[in-house]
C-alpha cells in the first residue's frame, strides 16, 4: 500500500497534473466566481512552472556559488564513468560538467 501511495503522490505533486487539475476543475465548476478564479490559477501556474528564467532563478538559490580551480581541494583519485561528461560553453572552463548520468560519479 505504501509503494502505491508513494507512486501516485508522487505523480500528484508534478506541476503539469496541478495545472491540469486547475484546469479542468475550471470546467466543471458552474458559478462563474469560481470558474474564473481556478482558470486564472491554472494559467498562472502554467506560466509559472514552463517559465526557464525562473526555474534558473529557483536552482541558482539551491546551488553552492561556484569556486575557481586552484581553491578547491585535491584528491589522489576520481571515478568518472564515460558519457557523463560534456563541455559547456557559458561556463568556466577548468572543470567538468556533468549532466545526465552525474548520479554515476563516485567518490574514491
Amino acid at each position: 500500500m505504501f509503494f502505491v501511495l508513494s507512486k501516485l503522490l508522487s505523480f500528484m505533486i508534478q506541476p503539469l497534473f496541478i495545472v491540469a487539475v486547475l484546469l479542468i476543475t475550471s470546467l466543471i465548476v458552474r458559478k462563474p466566481k469560481f470558474k474564473k478564479a481556478f482558470l486564472i490559477a491554472g494559467i498562472s501556474c502554467l506560466l509559472f512552472f514552463s517559465n526557464d528564467f525562473i526555474a534558473n532563478e529557483v536552482i541558482a538559490w539551491w546551488e553552492l556559488p561556484t569556486q575557481a580551480y586552484n581553491e578547491m581541494r585535491t584528491y589522489e583519485a576520481a571515478v568518472l564513468l564515460t558519457g557523463v561528461a560534456q563541455h559547456k560553453n557559458n561556463g568556466p572552463k577548468d572543470r567538468v560538467y556533468l549532466y545526465v548520468g552525474a548520479d554515476r560519479v563516485n567518490p574514491v
